[in-house]
């Protein structure tokens, strides 16, 4: 009897693979598809700027809460979904990368690819803190454009021209702090930030167009 009840299952489980063959089979190449070497990206400038102009474009009209303007360099889209959902080789998440983040590795590697700056004149400690100022600068960059070409457009928009010079004046604070960071290597960040600057810009003029 107990012989019986096992070839019954026996018996069910085969024809349940007959049935769903898709079912028994396990992909092994599809655990690694979720994995990605941010050290080897590649990362062209028209990626980078495009990434910015979307989320311009995408983004509510006017500032968002607290007056900021956020934006993640990791959002950015790659082989169908954002970096920040992929995994480091060693199955790590991007989004719990710390010293240095997501963010901050792929900026670095971009200026390396597009920029010509080089870590390797800087020390660890002096490359990380370079990047992680460089990081800083992008919202409010932002958002003074924000205010500039949206929020100054609303009717009564009280206190517009001080977000305004208080955002720009954190702006030079920043650009001031890049050049005490980033020593030797400050004129590449620099020259990013001057081409990053007139994409911006230009975005928010062609938005502000699109509406009239």
């Amino acid at each position: 009897m107990k012989y019986f009840y096992l070839s019954v299952i026996g018996i069910i489980s085969l024809a349940f693979l007959a049935i769903y063959p898709a079912a028994a089979k396990i992909n092994f190449d599809e655990a690694t598809q979720d994995r990605i070497d941010l050290e080897k990206l590649t990362v062209k400038k028209d990626q980078l700027f495009d990434f910015f102009k979307q989320s311009i474009n995408q983004k509510p009209f006017g500032l968002g809460a607290y007056g900021q303007v956020p934006i993640r360099i990791c959002d950015m889209p790659y082989k169908g979904k954002k970096l920040i959902d992929y995994q480091t080789e060693k199955g790590i998440g991007n989004k719990f990368l710390s010293n240095p983040s997501c963010e901050q590795t792929v900026l670095r590697v971009f200026l390396k690819q597009n920029y010509g700056f080089n870590p390797d004149d800087l020390s660890d400690y002096q490359s990380r803190k370079c990047i992680l100022t460089l990081e800083k600068i992008f919202s409010p960059m932002l958002e003074y454009y924000t205010i500039r070409y949206e929020e100054k457009t609303k009717p009564n928009c009280r206190g517009c021209e001080f977000e305004e010079k208080r955002r720009l004046q954190k702006i030079i604070s920043i650009q001031q702090k890049i050049n005490d960071a980033c020593l030797t290597e400050a004129k590449p960040i620099l020259n990013f930030l001057n081409d990053l600057d007139e994409q911006i810009e230009n975005t928010f003029q062609k938005k502000q167009s699109a509406r009239k």
